[in-house]
């Protein structure tokens, strides 16, 4: 788990599906994620926005996906996700990405909204 632990580590990265000919597939896509020396595992699959894959925290105890309007909260013991812990309102768009400040604080940039500005926001 310590970021120091190099036995513990674990990989993240975002699959997109692909398609053999025009039409067929979904094109959908997926976070896996790996702990050393195991098999990958699908942890978010046909997610919507999905770009990049996860932000751990400095300890390596929690990790941060985003999505097109989501920030979903994860902890690397099981590798599981919650449902929302951040939805943006209508209008509005994450810029860059997340990232953590110390173990219990995430900061993340918001474009739109009414008035419409970049903002940015600690949780």
């Amino acid at each position: 788990k310590d970021a120091s632990d190099s036995s513990h580590l674990i990989m993240s990265w975002v699959h997109t599906r692909g398609r053999l000919e025009k039409g067929s597939g979904d094109s959908g896509k997926d976070l896996v994620m790996m702990v050393q020396g195991e098999f990958p595992q699908v942890v978010l699959s046909g997610v919507e926005g999905l770009s990049e894959g996860a932000v751990f925290s400095p300890n390596g105890t929690f990790f941060v996906v985003q999505t097109k309007d989501t920030l979903l909260l994860g902890n690397t013991d099981g590798l599981t996700t919650s449902r929302g812990w951040v939805t943006l309102m209508a209008g509005e768009s994450f810029t860059g990405r997340p990232v953590w400040v110390k173990e219990d604080r995430v900061l993340f940039g918001v474009s739109g909204g009414a008035p419409k500005r970049d903002r940015l926001f600690c949780t």
